[in-house]
């Protein structure tokens, strides 16, 4: 117990202590205070290169989990409507002053909650880039666990025939949030998800393969996405070969950022500009 309490106010202090340091300008074009990798233009480098260029074919960005706002921070570079939802309060702090240091707010609206299926008020454990609703998914203390209200995107964003892209980090909570977004995952045309799907527990012992995992897939290729993969560039997935792997538990399945793009978006994926 007084580990656990020591960690959370630890984490605190950092969080604290990351809204008092001063922005700075980045190599992307707009100043940014966050993770160093943010500030030095190595953040997920392979994700960054092709989200940034799919910024120049939608109308709007939808970031359910937003962190510090990098990617709200990139499409308002761009001039792309952002509708962002952070549930973390220190997070929004830090995301209201990335988009004040570099003079936006016009057109980005971000929404303090959390997204999922069930709607209502639920606890939420950690903070910063690893806070989450999924159970046995984070390894934050017992101590750190703020309440947070949680909506379906599927009530909140309405496209009008817009062309978006939407970006799910909710650490272990993509599937939840999926199922809240059955309206969206049909629109036409479709958006563009790009969604971090991890493949084991957080925490466990043995580091269990997640349940929820292969009901990703299946979700969105049911709906008409093909599946890519990002890993030293990003890679047309087969999807069956994943089931296979998973089922045999293979170390090798892939985890992490993937991409669901309908068929006819296969050459936004692969074009260098």
């Amino acid at each position: 117990m007084v580990i656990d309490k020591f960690r959370t106010w630890n984490r605190r202090r950092i969080q604290r202590y990351r809204l008092t340091k001063p922005v700075q300008d980045t190599p992307y074009g707009f100043k940014f205070s966050g993770l160093p990798s943010m500030l030095d233009g190595t953040y997920e480098a392979d994700e960054f290169a092709t989200i940034n260029r799919l910024f120049k074919h939608v109308d709007i960005f939808v970031e359910a989990g937003a962190h510090y706002g990098f990617y709200v921070c990139a499409a308002q570079k761009q001039n792309v409507s952002v509708l962002a939802f952070e549930p973390v309060a220190a997070n929004v702090a830090m995301i209201s002053k990335n988009l004040a240091a570099n003079g936006w707010g016009e057109d980005v609206v971000i929404l303090p909650v959390a997204t999922g299926y069930d709607r209502g008020f639920f606890n939420i454990r950690g903070g910063g880039s690893g806070g989450t609703l999924a159970e046995g998914y984070s390894s934050a203390p017992e101590s750190q666990l703020q309440m947070v209200p949680v909506v379906r995107l599927d009530d909140v964003v309405h496209l009008h025939g817009r062309k978006a892209l939407i970006l799910m980090d909710v650490e272990g909570f993509e599937l939840n949030t999926l199922r809240g977004a059955e309206r969206l995952i049909a629109s036409d045309p479709k958006p563009i998800f790009v969604v971090e799907v991890f493949l084991e527990e957080i925490g466990t012992a043995e580091r269990a393969f997640r349940e929820d995992y292969l009901k990703v897939f299946d979700m969105m290729t049911s709906a008409g996405y093909q599946v890519y993969h990002f890993e030293d560039g990003i890679e047309l997935m087969d999807v069956e070969e994943i089931r296979a792997k998973f089922e045999a538990r293979d170390p090798s399945t892939p985890s992490g950022n993937f991409v669901f793009a309908a068929p006819e978006d296969a050459a936004l994926l692969t074009q260098e500009s």
